[in-house]
């Protein structure tokens, strides 16, 4: 009885079926070796890291609670809509025409912390890990958000004429501008902070806040040569989303 051994195929003569389960040439061995070794370094890397998750959470919290005390000088004249035992008691329409200079600093204010933090999303979105320096930065970026309310107020409690007010307020919001650059630019030179590595802040989320800082120099030069002109320098911002979507159409290929 004499044994018969099948012959090997050829690899060129395998259809492609037979080539998805045959054996890899040696030279993917290296490749693989290295590959599990770029692994191993990541993942020593990423344990010194601090995980992300709870970060951001905590950051919307103290946005939130930001946003939240912006309301409080308006609720501390509501308070005195009764009067008191000796003066008359004010109505709604004198409540507000005494307290409109607040109720616009409100809604100004409002929507400027919205769309800041509508930025800082847009940036650690897609982020996974915080090393120490953005850990940071972030709480930087915190701080100016508590500070706001009081920037605000003592926007609202001074006179048109005090450029100190403006120039606290513009630079809280300058701050806040810068912070979210810096991060961004950190992001972008990290990308093992990030959970996938084609998933970092764009280009247009670098020119949204490149465009937020230079409206917010303007208005504070604004500020300065015309003292007169107060808060109403906070109007360069207006146009900021509308240079966005002008710098989007002339770069299509830049993403957030």
């Amino acid at each position: 009885c004499v044994s018969y051994h099948r012959p090997k195929k050829i690899r060129w003569m395998m259809d492609d079926t037979q080539l998805q389960h045959a054996d890899p040439p040696s030279e993917s061995l290296g490749s693989k070796q290295v590959e599990n070794n770029e692994d191993v370094e990541s993942e020593s890397e990423r344990a010194e890291l601090h995980e992300a998750d709870r970060l951001i959470t905590f950051t919307d919290a103290v946005v939130a609670i930001g946003m939240t005390l912006l309301i409080l000088p308006l609720m501390e004249a509501a308070s005195e809509l009764g009067g008191d035992e000796e003066g008359s008691a004010a109505t709604t329409s004198e409540y507000f025409q005494k307290d409109e200079k607040k109720m616009a600093a409100l809604i100004f204010s409002f929507f400027a912390a919205a769309l800041f933090w509508t930025m800082h999303d847009k940036i650690f979105r897609h982020v996974e890990y915080f090393t120490t320096t953005l850990l940071f930065l972030n709480f930087f970026w915190m701080g100016a958000i508590i500070f706001f309310p009081v920037a605000t107020s003592i926007l609202t409690q001074t006179p048109d004429s005090d450029l100190t007010s403006v120039v606290v307020y513009v630079g809280n919001l300058m701050t806040l501008a810068v912070l979210n650059l810096v991060m961004c630019i950190i992001i972008r030179r990290n990308p093992i902070v990030l959970k996938k590595k084609d998933r970092m802040p764009g280009m247009l989320s670098l020119a949204a806040m490149c465009v937020a800082i230079l409206l917010l120099i303007c208005a504070l030069i604004f500020a300065l040569l015309a003292p007169q002109v107060g808060a109403y320098c906070l109007f360069f911002l207006v146009p900021s989303h509308a240079i966005i979507r002008v710098v989007k159409k002339c770069r299509p290929d830049w993403k957030f």
